[in-house]
This record gives C-alpha cells, sequence and structure tokens, in this order.
C-alpha cells in the first residue's frame, strides 16, 4: 500500500515539472519574439593593420586597410549578409560614411582596400589605378570602422594629418561607456551588471566596499540600458548608458558620509572622473 502511494506522488511531481518546463519555454520563446529578451548579435572580428600611403611625392595621400585575418566581412548592409561593415570618417564638422565602390564589395582576409578622398566625399576602392585623387584634407580624423548588422565597433584609430602630406597617429581610442556605481551603505555589497533587456553580463559579481564610489568603463556602445542589481537584497535599478566615452581604468573613491539605503545607485557618465 505505501508503494502505490509513492509512486502517485512521483507521477504528480513528474506532471508539475514537465507543465513548469512548458512554461517556462512560453515565456522565453514569447519574450523573444515580442522583444522583450534581446540576443545581442557576434560582431565581426577583423584585426585591420592601416597605414596612410602617398602618391606623387607625398602631395596626395590614401589610407591602406589590409586585414590580418578574421571573418570575411561584406561592405555595406544587404540581405543575409552575416557580417556588413560600414567605414567612417569623423571630423570636427561632422561624420561620413565612405561610399563603396564597385569593385571593393567584400573584405577577406589578407585583402587590401584603400580609403581616399574624392570630389564626391570619402570613397572605398580596391584599386587606386585610374581614381581621381584629391589630398585628405588636413586636421584630426578618426577611421571607424562598424558591424552594421550588429551596431558595435570593429576597429577605431585617430590620425593627424598635415596640409604637407605628413601623417602623425595620435592615441587609439577604444569607445565604450562609462558607470558610476555608488554605494550608499555603511556595509559592503555585492553587485552584478547586465544590458537591459538582453542580459549580456558587463561586471559578474563584485564587491563594492560601503560609502565608495565606483567608476567602471565596458566595451559597449550606446545606447542601451544597464541593470544593476544588488545580490543581498536582489533590488535593481535599471539607467540609461550616456555617452560613449574612450578606454580608462576601473577606479574606487571614498564617499564621505553614508545612509541606511541599502540599493545601490547607479550613474552613467560622460566625462573621465
Amino acid at each position: 500500500m505505501q508503494r502505490q502511494q509513492t509512486s502517485a506522488v512521483n507521477e504528480v511531481i513528474a506532471s508539475i515539472l514537465i507543465v513548469a518546463l512548458v512554461i517556462a519555454l512560453a515565456v522565453i520563446i514569447g519574450g523573444i519574439v515580442f522583444g522583450l529578451i534581446v540576443i545581442q548579435p557576434k560582431s565581426a572580428y577583423i584585426p585591420p593593420e592601416v597605414k596612410v600611403v602617398s602618391y606623387t611625392n607625398g602631395t596626395l595621400q590614401a589610407i591602406s586597410l589590409y586585414s590580418r585575418g578574421g571573418d570575411t566581412a561584406y561592405l555595406d548592409k544587404g540581405d543575409n549578409v552575416q557580417y556588413a561593415l560600414g567605414v567612417y570618417v569623423d571630423r570636427s564638422e561632422g561624420s561620413f560614411r565612405a561610399k563603396v565602390e564597385d569593385d571593393a564589395g567584400t573584405f577577406n582576409p589578407g585583402q587590401t582596400l584603400y580609403l581616399y578622398y574624392s570630389t564626391s566625399g570619402y570613397r572605398i576602392t580596391d584599386d587606386l589605378t585610374g581614381k581621381q585623387i584629391l589630398p585628405l584634407p588636413a586636421g584630426s580624423m578618426t577611421l571607424r570602422i562598424v558591424d552594421e548588422n550588429a551596431r558595435l565597433l570593429v576597429y577605431n584609430q585617430g590620425m593627424t594629418i598635415s596640409g604637407g602630406g605628413t601623417v602623425s597617429p595620435t592615441p587609439t581610442c577604444t569607445l565604450g561607456t562609462g558607470w558610476r556605481i555608488w554605494n550608499q551603505d555603511t556595509i559592503t555589497h555585492t553587485y552584478i551588471l547586465k544590458v537591459e533587456p538582453g542580459g549580456q553580463v558587463l561586471s559578474p559579481a563584485s564587491s563594492i566596499p560601503a560609502k565608495t564610489w565606483r567608476y567602471v568603463w565596458f566595451n559597449v556602445m550606446p545606447p542601451y540600458q544597464a541593470n544593476l542589481t544588488t545580490i543581498e537584497t536582489a533590488e535593481s535599478e535599471v539607467r540609461g548608458s550616456g555617452s560613449a566615452l574612450c578606454v580608462f581604468p576601473n577606479k574606487d573613491e571614498s564617499k564621505p558620509g553614508g545612509s541606511t539605503q541599502s540599493r545601490l545607485q547607479l550613474n552613467g557618465i560622460n566625462t573621465i572622473p
């Protein structure tokens, strides 16, 4: 008689587990379909070698982009394309997307492309022969390569071009997002920071001392929101990202005073502290 009761209980538990699993799958699938759960796509991996090449005794210039390996990508956006790249030139007067010529449809490992300046602006080609090349505009500029499908930065390089044809590099700026995490409590807390609502972990479980401001940087470009959750209390706060910043080392800063508030405070920052 006892065996029959145990068997019946096991069947009930199995049925409950199956129903719970079906409900969980339905919630996940529904979240993906309705955009509540965002799956971050993989971005292209392309390590380019960038140089400035000169023509006609250095009076005309172009920028060569050599792919040292990684993924094969298409230039410009297209249907059924996994990796689609856009090449941008940022100057004080604005941001310009280079027009891709017909001979430069893809960017393959071992291939060299050229960015040059013409009467119609910046252009990308596979061969400079016969092109109407004008000197690159003098001044500071930043070359960006962006994965258009994943909307992520693949490469970023700053440089200064002088009117005489010489080129001097400026420090490379890897863009990302800065945050300030503030422990307002009088005890140490443990937190985790994730992209909202996609769930990508920016910072795994980390401890922050009492009465401390923590400035952190992550290689994720805005705009996006982040969810800061306090492990001990499961309280969370969602905030916007602020502006894109160059990489800076994480640092802590003591905050005088303190309160009995248990939750942490999150703020996107616009300048390096």
